[in-house]
């Protein structure tokens, strides 16, 4: 199993009515991606002070798998769309689980 994460900074003119369309859209990947096989996002809720504004945590069965979702034509328009606009600085890392699955979110 695959795990990807990936921590998002906006920009200071990021508006709460575009992070909601972000977090709407986000949420929309597992309805369009089928390889996607756990999914959860969501604002930081501001426990600490150097942490990111917003995490995308996404498991996949496989390396192929993941390189797919990472290419997939609709994944890609709602990155363009929606956190591209408002997105300051982006860190990401894929890993592999160990242990067997884990918690669903």
């Amino acid at each position: 199993m695959i795990r990807h994460i990936a921590l998002l900074s906006f920009t200071p003119d990021a508006t709460p009515d575009r992070i909601d369309a972000l977090d709407a859209g986000l949420r929309t990947l597992p309805d369009h991606i089928d390889t996607i096989v756990r999914f959860a996002c969501g604002r930081d809720i501001g426990l600490t002070p150097t942490a990111r504004d917003y995490a995308v945590v996404a498991d996949f069965a496989n390396e192929t798998d993941y390189l797919g979702y990472a290419a997939d034509p609709y994944h890609l328009d709602v990155i363009a769309r929606l956190v591209t606009p408002i997105l300051e600085d982006v860190v990401r890392v894929q890993f592999v689980l160990v242990g067997g699955d884990p918690p669903a979110p």
